[in-house]
């Protein structure tokens, strides 16, 4: 193997994650990301804020960054039973392009 054919598969490896990436990068520019602090490439995970006593982890596959991420709600109980149930009874309402919009479903 050449070092052209190392540089191909490369780029088929970047290509392969760019999507995942791009997802990523709109939910770390429009919503308010409190872990991890710095997140990195390799990142899947993410812990958004959705007020003082309520934040949501998102989970995100690298391979199918469109498909609906793994959620989680943190904090008060009530708080998050009551979103985890407007966001179950909106889910198919996910329109699977923009990661970042996850949370108007809620």
């Amino acid at each position: 193997m050449g070092l052209l054919d190392l540089f191909q598969r490369f780029e088929e490896a970047v290509e392969r994650y760019q999507a995942f990436w791009n997802a990523l990068d709109a939910v770390d520019a429009e919503l308010w990301v409190v872990d991890p602090e710095r997140p990195a490439r390799r990142d899947q995970r993410r812990r958004l804020v959705i007020s003082g006593q309520l934040s949501l982890e998102v989970t995100v596959e690298p391979l199918y960054p469109t498909a609906v991420p793994g959620c989680r709600f943190l904090g008060a109980e009530a708080a998050a039973a009551e979103l985890r149930e407007r966001l179950a009874s909106k889910i198919d309402l996910y329109g699977a392009r923009e990661m970042h919009k996850l949370l108007h479903l809620v």
